[in-house]
């Protein structure tokens, strides 16, 4: 039941979200044992477990994201498909499809570390159980807050109502 929901808003909020992307999901007929069993273990680790709420619900996204065949682009620019793993200045361009090498940057794209793609990389390589071992540094929660929500609503062709309340 994740009666403890009711009793912190911030996991409320986190379980929120993880319930509006799955909406999506179900709103365009791509149900599957998969998408439900990370939602399970999404929605058990905010509500009962030690993990940071918003932490598990990027996870949500990032993993659920990647389940319906939009995993961003993290290794080679979205644009010109450079490598990007020496790359020092990179951002993230939602509408892209992810990120951005030096060369491709301009002033009004949101910037990113390589920690923070790479934290995406290893959340998409996760398994539903260990979703919990998704601990973010408070930059990188706040890089991937930055960017994973607007990633969701492009990729899902919808608003995502309690985006705006994550992490605040």
């Amino acid at each position: 039941a994740f009666y403890p929901l009711r009793e912190d808003i911030d996991k409320l909020t986190a379980a929120s979200f993880a319930a509006e992307l799955a909406s999506a999901a179900e709103h365009g007929n791509m149900q599957s044992d998969e998408l439900f069993s990370t939602l399970y273990y999404a929605l058990s680790y905010i509500c009962y477990g030690e993990c940071h709420p918003v932490d598990m619900a990027l996870c949500f996204a990032i993993r659920f994201l990647s389940h319906l065949g939009h995993s961003p682009s993290l290794t080679s620019c979205a644009l010109c498909g450079r490598d990007m793993r020496k790359q020092t200045r990179i951002a993230f361009a939602p509408a892209l499809g992810g990120a951005l090498c030096s060369n491709c940057v301009s002033g009004d794209i949101e910037k990113v570390s390589a920690v923070s793609l790479e934290a995406i990389r290893r959340i998409i390589k996760l398994k539903d159980e260990d979703m919990q071992k998704a601990v973010l540094p408070e930059r990188v929660r706040s890089e991937l807050l930055s960017i994973i929500p607007e990633y969701a609503e492009i990729m899902l062709e919808r608003t995502l109502k309690s985006a705006k309340q994550l992490g605040k």
